[in-house]
């Protein structure tokens, strides 16, 4: 989604509330990942079979999206240009992040205080910066499959980095996490109650104007 345009058709293939959010976004960055993220739900969904417009968009108590109905649970995230999705027919959660710089005594607050002795013993440098970035794509996956987002501190519960695939229980619920490759300065995690997850992500084309997107199903 290099594009900085955005034209009134890809706009207006979007519902009404979402034409109405991208109004109160001021970065055009934002506008453009917030129609677009749109547009890969709807493709995606597609692809199982299911419509979009059949379906009324609501919030949980915690701000979770869902459709009312669907017998498909989604989450979406964007970083940067990039944009992930993950639909599933169990609770989801997913999470790109741009990896950047960082100062790891800041963010003391997102990690446990095993997570940061791990950091500051074991890893150095980018790699330092790549195992904080694998933590924080993997937590916030973890909290959005559960439902309750950030309403839960992050820094409360205590993840590790011995692999990509990782089961924990969380709240008295069993959740599978996925990490994928970081590629391209990006790093990625899926979680669900369901242990299935696909190992590869997939590349969604979607319409001209907006590059192919990295999907999980």
């Amino acid at each position: 989604m290099k594009d900085p345009s955005l034209n009134e058709r890809l706009v207006s293939s979007v519902s009404r509330e979402r034409q109405i959010s991208i109004k109160k976004l001021c970065s055009p960055r934002d506008r453009r990942l917030s129609v677009g993220a749109e547009i890969l739900l709807r493709k995606v969904l597609e692809k199982h079979g299911l419509c979009y417009d059949d379906y009324q968009l609501e919030r949980s108590i915690y701000g979770k999206p869902y459709l009312v109905g669907c017998p498909m649970d989604f989450n979406i995230s964007h970083s940067g240009e990039h944009i992930l999705c993950a639909v599933s027919e169990w609770p989801v959660g997913c999470d790109v992040e741009l990896i950047g710089d960082f100062d790891i005594h800041s963010m003391q607050w997102f990690i446990h205080q095993d997570e940061l002795r791990f950091l500051s013993k074991n890893c150095y440098g980018s790699e330092r910066t790549e195992a904080f970035y694998r933590l924080w794509t993997m937590k916030e996956s973890l909290l959005k499959a559960s439902g309750t987002g950030l309403a839960v501190d992050p820094g409360s519960f205590n993840l590790n980095l011995d692999s990509y695939n990782h089961i924990v229980i969380f709240d008295g619920i069993q959740y599978a996490i996925r990490e994928f490759s970081i590629e391209d300065g990006y790093a990625y995690s899926v979680c669900s109650t369901s242990d299935e997850i696909v190992s590869e992500m997939e590349y969604l084309s979607m319409c001209p104007g907006f590059e192919a997107r990295l999907v999980v199903k």
